[in-house]
């Protein structure tokens, strides 16, 4: 069977989470930081777009999708109009890390931030994602995606 290539939505998140600078970026428990940070900054910038309400439903839809990817990510829920909206994060990369599962937290973690990249995507466009995606992180450099016949 071969592996899907990654979506924009996974390479972004992927960039997003992995450039958190730490030593321990690729620990679980530092990529549950870096997720919620991640999150966090988008919340700040979306709560502005849709009201709570919206990015409330747009996080839940997002956990969902990416628990359907990486089942591991059952606990996590979202707490609508919380400081810290997503709930079982911490909890989930602990558990992946006592259980020796590093990659499951990577993967889930990059789930999770590529399914609201994703819906957002879905929702006003891919060229608006990726400003907004660029406001929140200038520092980041675009991702490209070399598609059959495009650039």
């Amino acid at each position: 069977m071969r592996e899907e290539p990654p979506t924009t939505a996974h390479l972004w998140a992927q960039r997003v989470l992995l450039s958190s600078g730490s030593k321990e970026g690729r620990e679980p428990v530092a990529l549950a930081e870096a997720t919620l940070h991640a999150e966090a900054r988008l919340q700040r910038r979306l709560v502005e777009l849709v009201g709570v309400r919206g990015y409330a439903a747009l996080l839940a839809r997002a956990v969902r999708l990416a628990q359907a990817e990486v089942p591991a990510l059952a606990s996590v829920t979202v707490r609508a109009g919380a400081q810290e909206p997503l709930h079982g994060v911490r909890a989930f990369a602990e558990s992946a890390a006592a259980r020796g599962a590093p990659r499951v937290a990577e993967a889930g973690l990059i789930a999770l931030l590529a399914q609201i990249i994703a819906l957002l995507i879905t929702l006003i466009g891919e060229d608006l994602v990726f400003r907004l995606v660029h406001e929140v992180w200038p520092e980041l450099t675009p991702v490209v995606i070399v598609k059959e016949g495009h650039l």
